[in-house]
């Protein structure tokens, strides 16, 4: 390769990298300031003798709040504080075919209840987590 070709290459690389981190670190600031859900599957909840639903975690009181619908999840987070709530929902959900349609439509019921309150709601599956790969208004695909 041409030794001109592979400086600029280089270059490019290093500002690509410069420019990713930060927005990256940003985005996780966000949402570690937002509210955290994790959406656990009946059947997988059930092996341990456990209930499935959403899982609410939040910056508010340092708290881990136990797996509710999405209508008892909805009211919990109108309840919260707005600087909270601004800072968007983000759902992490597990493989998609370990949900029944009854728990995609949860997440579908939630969704909108969030947008009618003008809350942003983040989703992504937890494989793509890595990635960042977060959907506004993302349901279970």
């Amino acid at each position: 390769m041409n030794r001109h070709l592979k400086t600029p290459a280089l270059a490019l690389l290093a500002l690509a990298l410069a420019i990713s981190v930060p927005i990256r670190t940003a985005a996780d600031d966000i949402r570690n300031q937002g509210v955290l859900l994790h959406m656990l599957p009946h059947r997988v909840a059930q092996v341990r003798d456990h209930q499935g639903g959403f899982t609410v975690s939040t910056p508010v009181a340092k708290e881990i709040i136990a797996p509710m619908n999405a209508t008892e999840t909805a009211a919990h987070i109108q309840s919260l504080p707005s600087d909270v709530t601004d800072q968007g929902i983000w759902v992490i959900y597990t493989h998609p075919t370990w949900y029944s349609e009854a728990e995609k439509a949860e997440l579908t019921k939630l969704v909108k209840a969030c947008e009618k309150q003008m809350i942003r709601i983040y989703t992504c599956h937890a494989a793509e987590l890595p990635k960042g790969n977060w959907k506004l208004s993302g349901l279970i695909e």
